[in-house]
C-alpha cells in the first residue's frame, strides 16, 4: 500500500477531527459527503444504508438526485461487484469497480446503462462497507469517470476505521439526544420536572421546567451547574443521612415551599453515581375550570372548588348567591357523580383533576 504524504496526512487528520465532532447523524453524513471529495476527487460522493437480499436502499448523494436514481440502483444494486466483494469479505482490502470490470466490460451491462451512467458516465468508484449491529450494510462511496490511483486507494484505507467509528458516535448520540427530547416532552406533560446531580452535587441534566421554578420559588437562577444554596443544603443534608452507619436515617421528606395559591414538592431519589431531584408544582388554590373533566355541572364545579379550597357551606352559598339548602343538593349530587361519601374523597378527586388539567395546560 502506498504511504501518505505529510500533505494529505494534515489534510485528513483536519478533515477526522470535525467529523469526531459531530454529535448529529445527519450533520455527520452531509459533513461526509462534502468533505470527502475535498481530499480525493470525485464527480459523485455517497453514503448508503442497504439490505442487498431485499433490494432496498436508502441513499444521500452528493450532487442530489432525482428519486428514480435510487429506483435505478435498487434495480441493479446485485450485479455491483464492489458491493458483492465486501459483502463476503467485510473488513478485507479495500477494492475498485476497475479492479473488476475494464470499461468496455461496464458499459456492456445494465448496472452502467440503468445506474453509473445516468449518474454522469461513471467508470470508477472507491469506498469502503461496513455491516452496523442492525445488520444493514452501510457504505461510503466516491465515484468519478477516471480510475483512482493508489495513492487515493491508501487514504481512503486511512479513514476508514475513523469514518467508521464516527458513524457509530454519532448515530449513538443522536439516539440519545432523541431520547433525552421525548424524556423531557414527558416529564412536562406529566406536570413534573426532573434533574439529575452528580455525587458532587453538580447538573447533570435539567428539564427547562425544572430550571423556571427553581427560579421562581428560590429566586435565583441556576448558576455555574449548582443548585441555589438552600436547596443544595437540603439535599446534602437529605442524602447524608443515608451514608450514616451508627443510625437509621428518618423518612425523606419532601421539601415543600409553599405560595399564595400553589406549592412546588421537591423530592429526593439516589442511587450509587448520581442524585435525582422530581418537582412538581401543585395548584393549592382551585379554580372551577379546572374540574371540567369530572363531568359536573358548572354549578358544581363551583361548589366543589370551594369544598376544596377550605369554604364552609355558608361561605360557599353567600359567594354564589344561593341558599344553605341549595349547596346541600349540590353537594349530594357531586359525591353521587364522583362515587364518593366524604368531603375529603371530594376534595382528592378535585385536587387530581386540576394536576391532569395543568399537565394538559389548561
Amino acid at each position: 500500500m502506498e504511504r501518505l504524504t505529510t500533505h494529505d496526512q494534515k489534510d485528513a487528520l483536519g478533515f477526522l477531527r470535525d467529523a469526531y465532532g459531530l454529535r448529529e447523524f445527519e450533520q455527520f453524513v452531509q459533513l461526509a459527503l462534502h468533505g470527502l471529495p475535498t481530499l480525493i476527487r470525485s464527480e459523485v460522493t455517497s453514503y448508503n444504508e442497504m439490505d442487498p437480499c431485499a433490494r432496498r436502499s436508502r441513499n444521500w448523494v452528493v450532487p442530489e438526485q432525482p428519486p428514480e436514481r435510487d429506483e435505478a440502483w435498487e434495480s441493479v444494486m446485485d450485479q455491483e461487484p464492489v458491493l458483492a466483494h465486501h459483502a463476503k469479505n467485510l473488513g478485507g482490502p479495500l477494492v475498485r469497480l476497475a479492479d473488476f470490470l475494464s470499461s468496455r466490460e461496464l458499459r456492456n451491462r445494465a448496472l452502467f446503462s440503468e445506474h453509473y451512467g445516468p449518474l454522469g458516465q461513471i467508470e470508477d468508484t472507491l469506498g469502503f462497507i461496513w455491516q452496523t449491529r442492525a445488520g444493514t450494510m452501510n457504505a461510503f462511496g466516491l465515484l468519478r469517470r477516471k480510475r483512482f490511483n493508489d495513492r487515493e486507494l491508501a487514504l481512503v484505507e486511512f479513514l476508514r476505521p475513523h469514518l467508521i467509528l464516527a458513524h457509530a458516535n454519532a448515530i449513538a448520540f443522536s439516539t440519545v439526544t432523541s431520547t433525552a427530547t421525548q424524556l423531557r416532552t414527558a416529564i412536562d406533560a406529566s406536570a413534573r420536572a426532573l434533574v439529575v446531580l452528580g455525587r458532587d452535587r453538580t447538573i447533570r441534566f435539567a428539564t427547562q421546567c425544572a430550571l423556571d421554578w427553581i427560579c421562581e420559588y428560590f429566586g435565583r437562577a441556576v448558576a455555574a451547574q449548582r443548585l441555589p444554596e438552600p436547596l443544595d443544603l437540603w439535599v446534602r443534608q437529605h442524602d447524608s443521612a443515608l451514608q450514616q452507619l451508627l443510625e437509621l436515617p428518618r423518612p425523606r421528606d419532601p421539601l415543600v415551599i409553599d405560595r399564595k395559591d400553589r406549592r412546588l414538592v421537591v423530592r429526593l431519589l439516589s442511587g450509587e453515581t448520581e442524585l435525582m431531584l422530581l418537582l412538581e408544582q401543585q395548584n393549592t388554590l382551585i379554580e372551577p375550570s379546572s374540574l371540567r373533566s369530572l363531568g359536573l355541572t358548572a354549578r358544581e364545579n363551583e361548589v366543589l372548588a370551594g369544598m376544596a379550597n377550605g369554604h364552609t357551606k355558608a361561605e360557599i352559598a353567600h359567594a354564589l348567591a344561593i341558599s344553605p339548602r341549595t349547596i346541600d343538593a349540590h353537594v349530594q349530587k357531586i359525591y353521587n357523580r364522583l362515587g364518593v361519601t366524604t368531603l375529603n374523597g371530594a376534595a382528592a378527586r378535585a385536587f387530581q383533576a386540576t394536576r391532569r388539567a395543568a399537565a394538559r395546560g389548561g
